[in-house]
């Protein structure tokens, strides 16, 4: 705190009793001429109070001039930092969104392949289950009608007339002729991903998850060496106005 005035009591040498002239540099206390010229002063570097008034304030001058060009670095040092937590917050907005949207990406790929594959494994069904209804349906009518004509064939062979007889045999074995009664046996067989393929799918997909990881290492890296670069920055001009 700056005293704007001095007492009579404090211009005076609290030893002797006399008016404060000298400065003395040595100690850096105001003294009078009997601690100048006889008291524990002498010897010392000693200045009039008018000589220590222009050497202080030149002292002074060059301490202002020296704080405002700290304080004037201060603020700079401030703007840099600020930008730089603003440029680091950005940063990290733009690195995420990008992975994320990237994340997404690769999952929506795989997803819609999976889908596509699942699809057609669903219309391949309802096709082969539409081809094996219709001729379900076409094997049950020749069924009815071979069932009609055994029974047509049984009733001729308790026929007692000859001619009758060989007439509607005739008949019906030519019906039997333009009948389709070949076996067509259709067979499905047995589609499963077997456990190599699983092992092969894993494998790759593994490989394909650390290329990844290669490739976002370099992102990562140079994220936190820009981190430990600010570490270091600050951890620096800490050090060098301590």
């Amino acid at each position: 705190m700056v005293e704007p005035t001095l007492s009579v009591e404090t211009r005076n040498c609290s030893e002797h009793d006399k008016l404060l002239e000298y400065f003395c540099e040595s100690d850096q206390s105001s003294i009078c001429v009997t601690c100048y010229i006889a008291g524990s002063h002498k010897g010392h570097t000693i200045l009039t109070l008018k000589e220590a008034w222009a050497k202080q304030n030149v002292v002074l001058s060059e301490t202002i001039s020296t704080l405002q060009k700290s304080e004037v670095d201060l603020c700079k040092d401030i703007e840099e930092l600020q930008e730089a937590l603003v440029k680091l917050k950005v940063n990290s907005e733009n690195l995420t969104t990008s992975l994320k949207d990237l994340a997404a990406n690769i999952i929506s790929k795989v997803q819609n392949q999976w889908q596509c594959i699942l699809d057609t494994i669903v219309s391949n069904e309802k096709k082969i289950t539409s081809y094996i209804t219709v001729f379900t349906k076409e094997r049950e009518e020749e069924r009815a009608k071979a069932l009609k004509t055994i029974q047509e064939l049984e009733s001729v062979k308790d026929q007692p007339d000859e001619l009758l007889f060989i007439k509607n045999v005739t008949t019906l074995l030519e019906q039997v002729k333009n009948q389709d009664m070949k076996i067509k046996t259709g067979q499905v067989r047995d589609v499963k991903i077997d456990a190599h393929t699983v092992k092969m799918i894993e494998n790759k997909t593994d490989s394909y998850i650390n290329h990844i990881n290669c490739l976002l290492q370099t992102v990562q890296n140079a994220f936190a060496t820009q981190a430990q670069s600010m570490e270091r920055y600050i951890v620096r001009r800490l050090r060098g106005r301590a």
